[in-house]
């Protein structure tokens, strides 16, 4: 019975120790939130700066980080696409302390990631795979099409015009010549896949007016296949087009002109020195002259400058006209377009009307429903 009793003895005493140990520790609980609405960031990390201690938000972005010793710790909040904010305090034995974060977005941040298949990586560790339009170089820049767009400013990316004439479809060819039978990239357009139905045509993005693009995006690498498989092996050419927001209605309009000429001619023979080359040429032939008075032959193969009867001076106006704005629950963006590029050649010219309408309206919380058309 002696035996019994010291075991017992010994076991209370032991439960007191941890009692004890567990109530000189302390306990950090608190809330972490969006800054601007208050809403709840379920998933965010909140860690003990320097240690392994850490935790995640729970679904109402409440968090708790218990068994802490007394003493004074840096406490640091996260969560993807927010500015990470740190506060240091001091626990004290058996206390449990709040502390709530307030984080801000990150626009930096989020500019940094990119979406890459069904995942997220940062753009550093995807050099030359994803390469995007600058906006002001759509806006300031007289283009005809999307295509030209890209014409020159993206690395790894070649864009050829088919032909000279106005309208004429371009050729995209991103690192090279594909090997799957068809070496145009795939267009999508507001996340609606567009095909490319022939290489020399004017291509699957003709019908876009260069003033209603917002963005344009290249995917290079691997990301591309992942999101869309083999159709987009050869690359992908990812197109946003401008939405309407919330506010007063806002118009715009945007027009230019310009004049397309050969700057530069073949200078053409005069009479007699076509004669007097159609002579020698007869001669190395083993034939008699054509002209026995070259110097004074005046005719039409002298006369006529047939660049002058060809070539002419193209004009080029464009005209764009949209109004935008909405509600909270509508927003809306109807444009209008007229373009014009008349050809350095006679009888050559292109003539598009653009008619485009754009509204997104929200019918609940689980229901957002957007519309395009384009004319």
């Amino acid at each position: 019975m002696l035996w019994k009793k010291a075991l017992l003895s010994f076991a209370l005493l032991l439960m007191g120790g941890v009692g004890s140990a567990i109530a000189q520790t302390g306990t950090i609980t608190g809330m972490v939130t969006e800054a601007s609405s208050g809403d709840a960031l379920p998933g965010a990390n909140v860690v003990i700066v320097d240690s392994q201690r850490g935790t995640s938000t729970d679904a109402d972005g409440a968090f708790r980080i218990p068994g802490l010793e007394p003493g004074t710790y840096q406490v640091r909040a996260s969560f993807v696409g927010f500015r990470s904010r740190t506060q240091e305090v001091d626990v004290a034995a058996g206390e449990t302390l709040e502390l709530n974060f307030a984080l801000a977005p990150d626009a930096m941040a989020m500019d940094e990631m990119v979406v890459v298949g069904y995942g997220t990586q940062e753009r550093s560790d995807l050099t030359g795979s994803i390469s995007s339009v600058p906006t002001e170089d759509l806006a300031e820049t007289p283009i005809e099409s999307a295509q030209e767009a890209i014409q020159g400013r993206v690395s790894g990316v070649t864009v050829t015009q088919n032909t000279g004439s106005p309208g004429s479809g371009f050729s995209i060819r991103i690192r090279g010549t594909g090997t799957t039978g068809n070496s145009n990239p795939l267009y999508v357009v507001d996340g609606v896949p567009v095909s490319d139905p022939t290489e020399t045509g004017a291509g699957g993005i003709s019908f876009l007016n260069p003033n209603d693009i917002e963005s344009i995006d290249i995917l290079k690498g691997a990301s591309a296949a992942a999101i869309y498989g083999a159709q987009a092996a050869n690359g992908a050419v990812i197109i946003t087009t401008k939405s309407g927001s919330a506010g007063e209605r806002s118009v715009s309009f945007s027009a230019y002109t310009g004049i397309q000429q050969t700057p530069r001619t073949i200078d053409m023979l005069e009479g007699p020195e076509y004669a007097a080359l159609r002579n020698e040429a007869n001669i190395n032939a083993g034939q008699a002259p054509t002209f026995t008075s070259p110097s004074a032959y005046l005719g039409p193969e002298g006369s006529t400058d047939y660049q002058d009867l060809v070539f002419e001076r193209g004009i080029t106006q464009n005209y764009s006209l949209a109004v935008s704005g909405g509600t909270e629950d509508l927003t809306y963006r109807i444009s209008g377009g007229y373009f014009e590029e008349g050809g350095i050649i006679d009888k050559s010219s292109l003539e598009r009307l653009n008619a485009r309408v754009n509204t997104e309206f929200e019918v609940n919380d689980l229901l957002l429903c957007q519309s395009l058309i384009f004319g």
